[in-house]
């Protein structure tokens, strides 16, 4: 008993705290092509003992095939874990619950969907909108007989929508179950700003085969010495004549001395600068010169992004980048005109 409480505890504790980094865009992912297939079969395992041990069946049906997604694949398993805990702990003993995977869509737009199916008490029509927010329950009466404080579905949906993807929640009503939705793009994930202003368009990873991007007169922005160092010399070995600086000011020092040569043709920035930030430079940088620009940040909540678009970014790249991910970002921005 002591065990259990202690583990309940640490859980408890572990999703206050991932709701906090996630309030406050301090929730890093390390997002890569990740087999969906087997993130739901191991969750699906993980989460199997206690769905038997309380007499339930557990079934599954999912879309044949590896399905790639971009995602952090321990964070995508425990959002479906949490989702199959939460099914096991309001569905009756001697009941099911069915996890189910399809496709829809097409092309660019093809989603992965996830289902979790339980035929347990339901969810009452008032309490549908209000399922996904932290600390709230049905009623005191569920609280007190199952027990839980209400953060799980709420670090769920803020890990999915972390992953540009949806969880949604539906149900008939008290009695009839319930089902939990989750929506993902398949393929590589990147959050693009675009010309059309959509904060979420998704561009799959070029293909090996691609073509190589011509080579490019580089500014980048980074104010640690050795990712400085680093990350030039993997531009350079792309091909791309790089200037690079650690300051606000630095880089535009840098820039104004290349403009009476050409000038850049692309800024690739960090966002936490020491004398200011990149969004601060990139407004100045587009004022003057017109360059486009990638953000490079640790933060990639959609309030983050959106001042990376108004600060005139063409792309908003969420920490780890891979040197692919840097590289295909480079591709889809060379050429295109910068915001003003």
């Amino acid at each position: 008993m002591v065990r259990r409480n202690v583990e309940l505890e640490a859980r408890l504790i572990d999703d206050l705290l991932d709701l906090t980094r996630i309030a406050r865009g301090k929730l890093g992912l390390n997002r890569r092509a990740t087999d969906a297939r087997q993130v739901i079969e191991h969750a699906v395992e993980t989460a199997r003992r206690d769905v038997e041990a309380k007499g339930l069946r557990l079934v599954t049906d999912l879309a044949s095939g590896d399905r790639s997604v971009w995602a952090d694949a321990p964070r995508l398993t425990q959002v479906l874990w949490n989702l199959l805990s939460n099914a096991a702990k309001f569905t009756p003993p001697g009941g099911e619950i069915a996890v189910r995977s399809r496709l829809e869509g097409s092309g660019a737009g093809e989603e992965l969907v996830i289902e979790v199916t339980d035929t347990g008490i339901g969810i009452e029509p008032d309490v549908l909108p209000r399922i996904f927010d932290a600390f709230e329950q049905a009623d005191r009466r569920i609280t007190r007989h199952f027990g839980g404080l209400g953060l799980g579905l709420a670090l769920s949906r803020a890990l999915v929508e972390l992953h540009s993807g949806r969880l949604t929640a539906a149900s008939e009503g008290r009695g009839t179950g319930a089902t939990f939705e989750v929506r993902l793009l398949l393929g590589g994930v990147q959050i693009d700003l675009d010309d059309s202003g959509n904060l979420f368009a998704r561009v799959p990873p070029s293909p090996p085969a691609a073509p190589e991007v011509r080579p490019l007169r580089l500014l980048f922005v980074e104010d640690h010495p050795d990712t400085a160092e680093t990350v030039a010399e993997l531009l350079r070995m792309m091909g791309h004549d790089v200037s690079v600086a650690g300051t606000v000011a630095e880089a535009l020092v840098v820039a104004q001395g290349r403009a009476v040569n050409g000038g850049f043709d692309l800024v690739v920035s960090d966002l936490g600068l020491p004398d200011g930030s990149g969004q601060d430079l990139m407004r100045e940088l587009v004022r003057l010169y017109g360059v486009p620009g990638i953000a490079v940040s640790g933060y990639g909540m959609e309030e983050d992004v959106r001042k990376s678009r108004e600060a005139g970014f063409s792309l908003h790249l969420t920490k780890p980048v891979t040197p692919q991910m840097l590289r295909d970002a480079i591709q889809q921005v060379a050429g295109r005109p910068a915001r003003g």
